[in-house]
């Protein structure tokens, strides 16, 4: 050839010294319990009570509380027929 030669980059893989990475048992799992557990207890469980609460409140104040609690689910009042 006319004096140039074609020369290969020379590439080695000299082995890089590892992270120390915790594998995902110690890191994400903790991490993502916390957090469903927190959702679940502030978004789902925190709604239910409070509409449970409402509702009992609401809705079988005083006197009214044994339509749910009488002997005769068809009865409602005395004075009520259908």
């Amino acid at each position: 050839m006319n004096g140039l030669t074609k020369t290969t980059p020379s590439t080695t893989f000299a082995p890089h010294p590892s992270t120390n990475v915790p594998p995902a048992t110690q890191t994400f799992e903790p991490l993502a319990k916390f957090i469903l557990s927190h959702r679940l207890f502030y978004n789902i469980f925190a709604y239910s009570a409070t509409f449970s609460l409402a509702s009992t409140v609401f809705l079988a104040g005083g006197d009214d509380a044994r339509v749910f609690f009488s002997d005769c689910p068809n009865q409602l009042h005395g004075s009520m027929h259908l």
